[in-house]
């Protein structure tokens, strides 16, 4: 048993477990939580969390592709929903049909709750996590508060890193935020709530708001060693 991980969730957790891995040197293993299993998000986990990725094999359709659905269907067959390196962990819990197109948020807490046991399975490795999402997206603002609430239950030592999206992010976000919050609220308490950093232009904006989450990651393991 790990003593302790970094949980992430969806593609703003795979950019943050990049920009921690390229600029810290401490070994601590990261846990992804993902629903959009494609070829290009598989890679990108297996590389952070250190394994090879099984080889693609292309299936020829019989038929003219009707969808993106259709595409990953016949495409990525082969990606495992589960994955463990030499430094993490990775879990996918969708299916083909659902990896394009916006979740809500009831319909990604009924994914993880598919997947619940596959998740505890996880979390029983370690023996303390600290939880780090963005939120705002449905994936971090669902499902984050969901693992929380598991591994309360089985009584792994929890810290809590969150930040709210920002104005321009949209109401719906804010929204799916603030519903996240208040669920983390009742399942653990939150350890730092990081205000984004303000920047001219997106890009930027989102690098600066990596870099930060990253830094705060490091700070609070400084401060446990």
């Amino acid at each position: 048993m790990e003593s302790q991980a970094l949980i992430l969730f969806g593609s703003s957790g795979i950019n943050i477990a990049e920009y921690y891995r390229q600029h810290f040197a401490r070994p601590i293993p990261i846990v992804l939580f993902e629903t959009h299993k494609t070829d290009y998000q598989a890679e990108r986990g297996a590389k952070i969390i250190q394994v090879k990725m099984p080889g693609k094999t292309e299936q020829q359709s019989t038929h003219l592709i009707e969808s993106a659905a259709d595409l990953t269907a016949s495409y990525f067959q082969n990606i495992p929903d589960y994955m463990h390196g030499d430094k993490g962990e990775m879990l996918f819990f969708t299916t083909a049909e659902e990896q394009f197109g916006n979740s809500s948020f009831e319909k990604t807490i009924m994914r993880a709750e598919l997947y619940e046991q596959e998740m505890k399975q996880i979390l029983k490795n370690y023996q303390s996590i600290i939880i780090v999402a963005c939120l705002g997206g449905a994936v971090s603002s669902a499902v984050a508060p969901y693992v929380a609430k598991l591994a309360n239950k089985l009584h792994i030592d929890i810290q809590v890193i969150v930040t709210m999206p920002a104005k321009f992010e949209g109401k719906k976000r804010l929204a799916q935020a603030q519903r996240g919050l208040n669920l983390f609220h009742k399942n653990s308490a939150i350890t730092q709530v990081m205000i984004d950093p303000e920047s001219e232009g997106l890009i930027r904006y989102f690098k600066m708001k990596d870099e930060a989450i990253a830094n705060a990651i490091e700070k609070l393991l400084r401060n446990e060693d």
